[in-house]
């Protein structure tokens, strides 16, 4: 009798979304709408049994509480100082000596479907010397055609595989491309990778495309209150939501404290030691930081148990 009560819930619940689905489409005459709709569906059904276990990538070792443990630090854009934002080999390699573990790089997409470090195009058009301002991605053979005036050596994903297979330590990660299924193709070192989704589909596509690490950025307390229902590893938030939310504060560190990495980013606020000092193993997890590294961490900051 029981099971029988099981299957008759299981499917009066399955008639009600369609139901509800049904409704909606009725409304709706915008085919984007439709997918959209149907995204959310699939996302909200799928995402609670595929999240899975935290992997070690996504766990903050406060067992370690030294303000020098590279867990506690992400290195923003590739580097600090003059490679800042350059998402470069050489902002890479200064990162890794600095004693960086997590090392965040923006990446686009060329016209042409390839992997490149980048903040945005104005960005990497100036890098290779073009200094256009234009805002359109250039092809690979474009970058390549400019290499005796780059700045900087842009990095292709051989060339972030090259860094990940020679530093071991390394862990990328990465927000701007979206494009999982490319992003896995040709940098396919997914237990090395944390890669940030914007919202819940964009979190969902990560998983089906393989990547075990995903953090998905949250804007509001109801975002947090959804990651906890889900149990999900890793969050990306601004700083200032931290500074102007105690409602988000509170959230945050019951999720830091059930083991959810939470990762914040947000100049200059995150370069000041106060709100290291405030935040940084309470309810923040790691910093994006401009300023700060293992090796050279904010002065007098020390972290109570």
């Amino acid at each position: 009798m029981l099971k029988m009560n099981k299957w008759v819930l299981g499917l009066a619940g399955t008639a009600l979304v369609f139901g509800c689905c049904f409704f909606y489409l009725r409304q709706w005459e915008s085919n984007a709408e439709i997918t959209h709709f149907l995204k959310r569906v699939d996302a909200k059904v799928n995402l609670p049994w595929m999240v899975g276990k935290p992997t070690s990538v996504m766990t903050v070792t406060d067992c370690k509480r030294d303000v020098n443990n590279p867990d506690f630090w992400i290195a923003h854009g590739g580097g600090l100082g003059d490679f800042l934002y350059t998402n470069s080999r050489e902002a890479v390699l200064d990162s890794l000596q600095r004693g960086y573990k997590y090392i965040e790089l923006d990446i686009l997409v060329t016209s042409d479907g390839h992997l490149v470090g980048g903040h945005d195009w104005p960005l990497v058009r100036d890098l290779v010397g073009l200094a256009d301002g234009q805002d359109c991605p250039l092809s690979r053979a474009e970058l390549l055609a400019c290499r005796s005036s780059w700045k900087y050596t842009l990095l292709f994903a051989e060339d972030i595989c090259r860094l990940l297979e020679e530093n071991p330590q390394m862990i990328l990660v990465t927000d701007k491309v979206q494009d999982f299924d490319l992003l896995v193709r040709e940098i396919p070192y997914v237990d090395r990778m944390v890669v940030e989704a914007f919202d819940s589909l964009n979190y969902l596509a990560a998983l089906r495309a393989g990547v075990k690490n995903v953090a998905l950025t949250v804007y509001s307390a109801q975002n947090l209150m959804q990651a906890q229902k889900y149990k999900l590893h890793g969050l990306v938030m601004h700083a200032h939501d931290l500074e102007e939310n105690p409602d988000i504060v509170e959230l945050a560190t019951q999720l830091h404290k059930e083991g959810c990495c939470i990762m914040v980013h947000g100049a200059p606020t995150c370069d000041d030691v106060a709100f290291a000092r405030k935040y940084l193993g309470r309810c923040v997890s790691r910093i994006y930081t401009n300023t700060w590294s293992p090796q050279d961490p904010p002065p007098g900051l020390l972290l109570s148990e």
